[in-house]
């Protein structure tokens, strides 16, 4: 399959289109001792994303190498700890429930791991100049503050102190990449930082506080490029923050737009600018605030694609890994093939855009939600699958501007003995390229 030479392509496009990202959202629901991911609620052209099911799994188990297991956190506002944060290069979820970070797999058809399976721990290592409980962490997956090693950052509300976690599978202690610091702004006695997140673009990190406050701040603790800006009004939130997420897809922008993230009082999420101003809507986020599935402790940003359309029968198009670049773990999945077929995907781009139809056109009596006809976007064929399942790795290269977008879907010729049809289509689904 050659959707990552494709995606080396639009790397030299830069016209301007509709701006438009793909991403969902973990949350700590530490109280349930559950992981959530979730996205906006639908809007927009295609009534996007296609609301998705449910989708959780219970943290509290032991990892196979010994290490400890993180525990339940408590309810979500003053007093509370714990946070969560993705690995966009292993497609990994690291829980902290203050004292122990334990480290998860996600689901990928290439392995036999479940979502949700424990692959490490280790408890937070003392003397790090941090005083437990840990109240929020950030994920550095591609290493941009630290010289390229990957870094987990994490605070206690007052220090922040960058970890490199210990190898999948041995439990081992955390090594210290970025020595304590504190943010450089005066704010009242008892003010904590809650959670952290990383801008790869300015090297940078953001912070939130528990009085409704943004903090812009450089690793050793001088003042980052965005200030002090307070959390955006308008979509009700009380002042104590509980988790903050970088939009991957935003930073640096493709389209001019300034960075943008996301940041919860764990009961609704504001979708907001680097400069204090609710966010632009995109295909992924069409309304700017939105409810949390559960009283939540934590964000953290993952680059999975979304769904939109719907298919013509039982075939179903989904990803698995994350969209970053590089992006390591990325592919699709057919499934509910209802017979022995041949598989052509189609393809379009927001560059030059807009690379989708909605609604659908018809196609050789199907629908079709994406756009071939515009380059870089094509008809490719795949590969004859004989089950009712097919997998495509799509790895993706390193150096992709991030919020270049690919749309998704594959065609199935019913009989291809006999080349031509009956043809049967899937869904689509919305591939952003982020930064890791």
């Amino acid at each position: 399959m050659k959707l990552s030479i494709a995606l080396l392509s639009l790397s030299a496009l830069t016209l301007a289109t509709t701006d438009i990202s793909a991403q969902k959202l973990y949350g700590l629901n530490g109280s349930a001792g559950l992981v959530h991911e979730f996205t906006s609620l639908p809007a927009g052209p295609c009534v996007a994303p296609a609301p998705m099911p449910p989708t959780m799994f219970p943290y509290i188990a032991p990892p196979p190498c010994g290490g400890p297991v993180a525990g339940p956190t408590p309810f979500p506002g003053p007093g509370s700890f714990g946070d969560i944060a993705s690995d966009r290069l292993t497609d990994t979820v690291y829980v902290c429930d203050g004292f122990v970070i334990e480290q998860y797999a996600e689901y990928s058809p290439l392995t036999t791991v479940a979502a949700g399976t424990p692959i490490n721990s280790f408890p937070v290592p003392a003397a790090l100049g941090l005083a437990l409980p840990i109240t929020g962490m950030g994920m550095d997956s591609g290493g941009v503050t630290t010289g390229g090693i990957p870094t987990l950052y994490v605070t206690d509300g007052i220090s922040i102190v960058g970890l490199v976690p210990s190898p999948p599978g041995t439990c081992g202690p955390a090594a210290v990449s970025v020595p304590a610091f504190k943010s450089p702004f005066l704010t009242p006695p008892g003010t904590l930082l809650t959670d952290v997140t990383v801008d790869p673009a300015s090297g940078s990190l953001l912070a939130c506080d528990s009085i409704g406050m943004i903090h812009s701040i450089f690793p050793g603790g001088f003042p980052g490029p965005f200030g002090f800006i307070p959390a955006a009004p308008g979509c009700g939130m009380g002042p104590f923050l509980e988790g903050i997420a970088m939009d991957l897809a935003t930073t640096p922008s493709l389209f001019g737009t300034p960075p943008a993230f996301y940041v919860t009082d764990g009961f609704t999420v504001t979708y907001q600018d680097v400069f204090g101003a609710i966010a632009g809507p995109t295909f992924y986020t069409p309304t700017p605030c939105n409810p949390t599935p559960a009283p939540l402790n934590g964000l953290a940003y993952a680059s999975h694609s979304v769904n939109f359309g719907a298919p013509a029968g039982p075939a179903t198009l989904t990803s698995f890994g994350q969209s970053s670049s590089p992006g390591p773990t990325y592919g699709l999945e057919v499934t509910g093939i209802p017979a022995p077929s041949f598989l052509f995907l189609a393809s379009g781009s927001n560059v030059p855009g807009p690379g989708f139809f909605c609604p659908p056109l018809a196609a050789v009596g199907n629908p079709l939600w994406v756009n071939p006809f515009v380059a870089p976007g094509a008809v490719t064929p795949l590969f004859f699958a004989a089950g009712p399942t097919a997998v495509i790795p799509a790895p993706l290269p390193a150096a992709l501007p991030p919020g270049i977008e690919v749309y998704l879907q594959v065609f199935l010729d019913l009989t291809p003995g006999a080349p031509g049809g009956p043809w049967l289509s899937t869904n689509a689904v919305d591939m952003v390229v982020t930064a890791p």
